[in-house]
């Protein structure tokens, strides 16, 4: 999990946030689309070497779950069990 701060900084650390991809080839497949408010980004090999996945919350948290040897299926599964609500909630401390 990572704290980008305000969508200013968005756009260095995931400027893939504000795009729509659905790209697939023979291995591999990338896809980032809006799921509600929050942006997801699915990147995988089909064989399931390795997955990574990703939510920008909408206060600027972004969850990455990432492994090899799996299934993007399991990785949707242990991001399922994730209080991502709880998260995107989470208020910001006061700049002083």
């Amino acid at each position: 999990v990572s704290d980008i701060g305000g969508l200013g900084s968005l756009m260095g650390v995931a400027a893939w946030a504000n795009m729509t991809v659905d790209r697939e080839s023979n291995g591999s497949v990338e896809k980032v689309y809006r799921q509600g408010k929050r942006t997801v980004r699915e990147n995988y090999r089909k064989d399931g070497s390795h997955v990574e996945y990703t939510v920008v919350l909408e206060n600027g948290l972004i969850v990455e779950l990432s492994g090899g040897q799996t299934s993007v299926d399991k990785i949707k599964q242990t991001l399922a069990s994730l209080d991502l609500s709880r998260m995107e909630s989470a208020q910001r401390p006061a700049k002083s």
